[in-house]
């Protein structure tokens, strides 16, 4: 049982951080057209990558 427990949070710790991976992309790839881009997106980036 505890083995499963511990299979679950790790699935659900690999599908945040694909998530997360996403979102910093997708903030990248507006921060390189020249869209709005702020210091507190690039901070996240900064702490994601």
């Amino acid at each position: 049982m505890g083995i499963s427990i511990e299979k679950s949070l790790f699935q659900q710790e690999n599908e945040a951080i694909f998530q997360w991976s996403r979102v910093s992309e997708l903030i990248l790839r507006k921060c390189i057209r020249g869209h709005h881009c702020d210091t507190e997106m690039m901070a996240i980036l900064a702490s994601v990558l």
